[in-house]
Formats: C-alpha cells, sequence, structure tokens
C-alpha cells in the first residue's frame, strides 16, 4: 500500500517495478492487490501513519458487507428490522474477522449480494441482468481471484436453481451472455494480468486426500472457534449461533418444498466435500493450495448459510417449532459432548459454553406465543458476533502502532540519505528487516519480495545463486557475497552493524547504530554479457558459488578466479552433530553453503564452538559469511540440534572470494560504456557497448 502511494503520486506505475526481487511485472500484483477501491482510502494516511488507514477499511469494510446484505434481503423480502440479524451476521462473519490481512478481499465481499440479487433477477426474468453483469465485471477488476470463486459460486447456484424449478433452464442464453459479457468488460485488466501471471505457482498441487476430518468442519460454528490456525486449519464458516440454528430450522419448514431442501442439503454437502478432499479444495484456488489462510472460498458458503436462514426465518409461521427447537438442541449437546471428549482443538470447553448460552438466549427469543422477539433477538445476535469477534482477535499477534513507526523510520532515515545523496538507477539492500517488503514499503530497488504473484523462475533462480528460497519467496536477508552484489547492481548496504566483512566504504552512520556502506564494484543495471550467459542452466547447480563463477565466466568470456574451494573434511558424530573440518587456503572472507533434504528447523550452526543461530530454517538457509581468516586457518563448522534431535546434511560449499579478482572482473565489465536511465517503474532508457563500434 504504500508503494500504491508512489504510484499515485510519483513515478511508478502499475505495469513494472524494480523493487520486487530481481525487477518483475506488476499488472498481475495489481490485478490481486491493488484494485479495491478500498485500498484508496489509505491514500489519505502518510506511509508511517498506513496502520490508521488500514484500520479504517477494517471498520468500514464489514459495515459495507452489511448494507450491502440489508439492502438485497431487503428488495426479496422487504425493508424490516428483522434482516439486521443476517446483515450484521455477514458483515461480521468469522472470514471478514479471521482474514483481515486479505482485507483486499473485502470488496468483492460487500459486492456478492448485489451479483447474487442480479442473478435470481436474471433467472426469474429469463433475461440479461445488468446488476448481475456490471457487479461481476466489477468483481473480476477489484480481485480475479476471489472473483472466480464468485464465478463458480453463480454457477452453482444457477444449476441449483435450475433443478429446484425447471423454469430457470429458459435464462440460460441470459446467463451465458451476461457472465461473458462481465468478463469481456474486465479484460482490459484481466488480460493483461493473466499474461502477467504465466509462470506463477506453476505446480499444480490436485493430490486426491482429506485435508481433515470431515465431522469436525462444525466446530467451526461455535462462538471463539478461531484458536490462531492460519496454515492448514478447517474452514472458517461461524456466522452466529442464531443464524446456524435458523438455518436448521430451513429444513423443518413446511412452506419448503422437499425437493428445494435435499437440493439445499446436497449444496452444503458439495461444500463440505470442496473443503475436505484436497483435489476438490485446490480448484477454487486456482489449482494451487494457498500460502497460508486455506479454503478462502469458505465466504461463499458462508453467504448460501445466511440466504437460506434468512428465507427460513421468513417463512418462520410454517416451522415445526417444537421439533425445530428439540432437534437443534440434541445436535448440539450430543455434538458438543463428542468435541470435549475428543479434546477438539478449535472448540474448547469454554467456547462450548459460550455458544450454548447465546444458542438458549437465541432460541428463547424465537419460542414465544407472539412469535419473534425481534429486538433482543437482534441484541443477541451481535452479542454473539462481537465476543466472537473480541476472541478470535486475541488470537493474533499484533505490533504496537509505536513499534511499526519506529521500525518504519529507522529505514526510512537511510533510504531517505541515499535519495538525496545519489539521484542515480541502483539497487540498495539491507541486513535487517520489517518484511519482505520493505523496497515496496520505502520505494527502493531491492533483492527481497513476497506476494501471490511472483514468477517461480526467478524465486529459484535466486535459490540457486544462494540466497533463501523457501519455495513462495526469496529475501536478501543477511546478504550474499560481494559477486552477486557486484552482478546485481547493489551499489549501497544499509546495515545494523559497524562493519561489513567486504571491501565496502561506510559513508554514513547514525546515533542509532545503523550504517550504510557503498560497494565500488557495484555493476550498473545495464551492462553487455558474453552470448554464452544465455546457455547457462541454473538447475544443473546445487553449488551456488560454482553457479555465480560460471556466470561471471560467461559474462566476460574468460576465467575470473573470483571463488576457490576450501576442501573441508565431512564428519558425522551419531546422526545428531554435522562436522566440516578445514583448513584456508588464502587470506579473507570465508563463504559457505550447506544442503540438506529437508527444512530442519531447531538445528544449529556452530563455527569453531561458538553458536551461529539457526540454518536450514524458514528465514534462513542461505550463503553465509563466516569472517575474514588468514591462510593456514583451521575452522571446524558443526551442525546440531540444541534439543538433541537427529539431523542431516548433505553437502558444504565453502569458498575463499578473491576481492582482487572480482576488481579485475568488474574493471573489464565496466570498461565497455553502458548507462541506464529511470523515465518510471516501467519504463527505462540506456545504452550498451557489446563489441568495439556496435552498440545497443
Amino acid at each position: 500500500l504504500s508503494y500504491l502511494k508512489t504510484i499515485i503520486g510519483g513515478d511508478n506505475d502499475f505495469i513494472y517495478s524494480l523493487s520486487k526481487n530481481l525487477g518483475g511485472e506488476m499488472a498481475g500484483f495489481a490485478a490481486y492487490y491493488y484494485y479495491s477501491p478500498l485500498n484508496f482510502i489509505t491514500l489519505l494516511f502518510p506511509s508511517q501513519l498506513l496502520p490508521a488507514g488500514i484500520f479504517v477499511i477494517l471498520v468500514l469494510a464489514p459495515g459495507l458487507c452489511s448494507l450491502s446484505m440489508c439492502y438485497v434481503l431487503g428488495r426479496i423480502y422487504g425493508l424490516k428490522k428483522e434482516l439486521l440479524i443476517f446483515s450484521y451476521a455477514y458483515g461480521l462473519m468469522a472470514y471478514i474477522v479471521v482474514y483481515n490481512e486479505l482485507f483486499e478481499y473485502y470488496t468483492n465481499l460487500c459486492l456478492l449480494p448485489l451479483i447474487f440479487y442480479g442473478l435470481i433477477r436474471l433467472i426469474k426474468e429469463k433475461r440479461m441482468n445488468y446488476l448481475y453483469l456490471l457487479c461481476l465485471a466489477a468483481a473480476i477488476m477489484n480481485n480475479y481471484y476471489t472473483a472466480y470463486m464468485i464465478c463458480i459460486f453463480c454457477l452453482i447456484w444457477f444449476i441449483y436453481s435450475v433443478l429446484c424449478d425447471a423454469e430457470g433452464i429458459k435464462s440460460t442464453k441470459a446467463f451465458i451472455a451476461s457472465s461473458l459479457s462481465a468478463g469481456g468488460l474486465s479484460a482490459f485488466i484481466l488480460l493483461p494480468a493473466v499474461m502477467s501471471l504465466r509462470g506463477e505457482k506453476n505446480q499444480l498441487s490436485v493430490g486426491f486426500f482429506r485435508l481433515f476430518e470431515i465431522q469436525d468442519i462444525f466446530s467451526k460454528f461455535y462462538t471463539g472457534s478461531f484458536k490462531g490456525d492460519f496454515g492448514a486449519g478447517l474452514p472458517n464458516i461461524y456466522c452466529s449461533m442464531a443464524v446456524t440454528a435458523f438455518f436448521i430450522f430451513y429444513f423443518f419448514n413446511r412452506a419448503v418444498r422437499k425437493r428445494e431442501k435435499i437440493l439445499t442439503g446436497l449444496v452444503v454437502l458439495f461444500f463440505i466435500l470442496n473443503f475436505c478432499i484436497n483435489t476438490l479444495n485446490v480448484v477454487w484456488h486456482g489449482f494451487n493450495r494457498p500460502i497460508g489462510f486455506p479454503h478462502r472460498f469458505s465466504f461463499l458458503f458462508v453467504f448460501f448459510v445466511i440466504i437460506k436462514a434468512a428465507e427460513a426465518f421468513e417463512k418462520y409461521g410454517e416451522t415445526d417449532r417444537a421439533k425445530a427447537v428439540i432437534f437443534t438442541g440434541a445436535v448440539f449437546i450430543l455434538y458438543s459432548v463428542y468435541l470435549i471428549i475428543r479434546k477438539n482443538p478449535n472448540t474448547d470447553v469454554s467456547s462450548v459454553v459460550i455458544s450454548l448460552f447465546m444458542l438458549v438466549l437465541s432460541l428463547l427469543f424465537t419460542v414465544g406465543k407472539k412469535g419473534i422477539l425481534t429486538i433482543p433477538l437482534i441484541f443477541a445476535v451481535t452479542m454473539d458476533l462481537c465476543i466472537n469477534a473480541v476472541l478470535t482477535l486475541g488470537s493474533f499477534d499484533l505490533t504496537k502502532m509505536d513499534e511499526f513507526q519506529k521500525a518504519y523510520r529507522r529505514t526510512d532515515v537511510l533510504v531517505s540519505y541515499l535519495k538525496n545523496e545519489d539521484d542515480g538507477l541502483y539497487r540498495t539492500e539491507k541486513y535487517f528487516r520489517r518484511t519482505h517488503n520493505d523496497a515496496f514499503m520505502h520505494d527502493y530497488a531491492g533483492l527481497s519480495h513476497f506476494s501471490s504473484s511472483e514468477k517461480m523462475s526467478t524465486i529459484r533462480f535466486m535459490g540457486r545463486l544462494g540466497f533463501r528460497d523457501n519455495g513462495n519467496w526469496a529475501f536478501y536477508g543477511e546478504g550474499n557475497d560481494s559477486f552477486i552484489d557486484s552482478l546485481f547492481g547493489v551499489k549501497y548496504v544499509l546495515s545494523q552493524y559497524g562493519a561489513t566483512g567486504k571491501p565496502y566504504e561506510k559513508i554514513y552512520g547514525n546515533e542509532e547504530g545503523y550504517s550504510i556502506f557503498k560497494n565500488p564494484y557495484a555493476l550498473p543495471l545495464l551492462f553487455a554479457a558474453g552470448e554464452q550467459a544465455e546457455d547457462i542452466v541454473y538447475e544443473d547447480f546445487d553449488d551456488p558459488f560454482l553457479l555465480q563463477q560460471t556466470i561471471a565466466d560467461a559474462v566476460t568470456g574468460d576465467k575470473n578466479g573470483i571463488f576457490k574451494r576450501i576442501p573441508a573434511e565431512k564428519t558425522y558424530e551419531d546422526d545428531k552433530t554435522c562436522v566440516f573440518k578445514l583448513k584456508t587456503v588464502q587470506d579473507g572472507i570465508v563463504d559457505a553453503y550447506f544442503t540438506a533434504p529437508r527444512m530442519q528447523e531447531n538445528v544449529h550452526i556452530y563455527l569453531n564452538g561458538a553458536d551461529y543461530g539457526q540454518y536450514f530454517y524458514t528465514y534462513r538457509w542461505n550463503v553465509l559469511d563466516l569472517g575474514e581468516f588468514e591462510a593456514g586457518t583451521e575452522l571446524e563448522i558443526s551442525f546440531a540440534s540444541p534439543d538433541g534431535d537427529s539431523i542431516v546434511v548433505d553437502e558444504g560449499y565453502i569458498y575463499n572470494e578473491d576481492f582482487d579478482a572480482l576488481k579485475e572482473f568488474y574493471n573489464k565489465v565496466t570498461s565497455k560504456k553502458s548507462e541506464l536511465k529511470k523515465i518510471s517503474s516501467s519504463r527505462y532508457t540506456g545504452r550498451a557497448v557489446l563489441k568495439e563500434k556496435e552498440e545497443l
């Protein structure tokens, strides 16, 4: 969002950016993250106050969702205060509260009721409906990801409606025409996004297996059932105990045809199977399992439940109340006992007690002689939803505003200094981070990035070069060797340390202990290279230093000798300690990279007995600078778990980096003059000398 501010008010744009890894297309990124109108609220806030802008979105969006639902239900059943029960349930459903980091989805959640209303009008009138068409087109433009899910839901509802009433088949042409027209209207955003996203998450995850025990899914209907399970938990489908009860009442309503009840049950079963079975689940997510925040289509199931609960409420007078209440209470008690005996991690005793209280309270307001007590029931539903929201947000590890601002200012001071001193085109990186997207936050060309739209080929390439690649992102972290900084034009390094161990000049330091170092060997972002550079197959290299040396030789067309491997003897002390013993062959920096068959979260690396922290884990599995040593120094590098766990280490690549050879390489490349200037983030102008009397 901070980068969005530079697009609207600066020289960046929605097409390309150098602030993401090695630079990349932005069309797919923007179509996923940027086009929700709610995001533009944050433009009213300076970057150091962005959390306040996001707070406004998080408060406003649930209200807009409720308003949208209330409007649609009012058009269907007539506007009345009873509709607040269901509009509040939609606006504060668990999906919205839990997935607050995915607030780029919120606009489409606001549009969903309008799309639905347009669709049912289309089916009833058997002709194109412009509310459906325009709102669906807007949803695709806002966020193609959730719009794709909404399109699937629209197809499901259309089939459901046709099966409920065969007359609906006559609206097939109108449905197809309206849906295709919506896609056509949004094509100017959708097609560039599709082209941009080629190569993103290109490995399908369609294996057929069960994601969870199917009977456990109903535990998520309980108040306070979210326990911080962001990774691979159950779908968040809570929408208040009262709405859940009314949904059950739907099946005891004499005014609802048996055929429709069966079809409704089949739709519910269909959703449950799609939640539970991986092959079906990934279809909703573009045939790839999502990174965190599972079951992102669960808002559609909740929407369906609320719609049917509202229908049951409207026809409440035809409900067999006694049977409905007894059945609901019995199911709740028996299932709650099951959850407690099984020690279900999602629904503990406190959640059961709170849910029981809210259910009993809600049922009391529905069984009176005069029918439903509307105002007390609205109050009970609101209280239930608010309790769930408070309990849910208590599971988040939130950062305080002053902590965010302190981290922001720490980097902003350094980046602002550089922009004032050097207005050229270069890369900047740093040894500390707030997130992987600090380059976006502070608008500089970096080498770190994490988003749902980054190319896998870029991430894999950087991983082969020795950056941390966890499969979803690659980032600079503690840095790499000096050759990589040179190759990628990292001219400045921001550091929390007083030195870098590299031949860089310290040009700035502040009272907080942060410094800026200048790399004298940073190549321009445009330079000529030998033709053999095109023939390198990086997937063939497990040794990042050998790959780097191969690139260096291909760039200049001759041998450079920047890296010299240090022989090491590998031994295992049982299966709990792996040791590499070596003797340095020349003066200088020792860099190392180690491989293993899998991540090992609790393995530490030790140098001559000193603990150098974790390795082989999520945030640290990259090239390490082990320090500067004289020739002939004996080193012992070992890996072990402080808890005594068994470990596996495949190979160790340990090298000296020759800075004199690096300088010679730099001089060879820069002897052919080249230059590149930025006009905007997607437009550059420059020239490079390929050979004598030949320019590009």
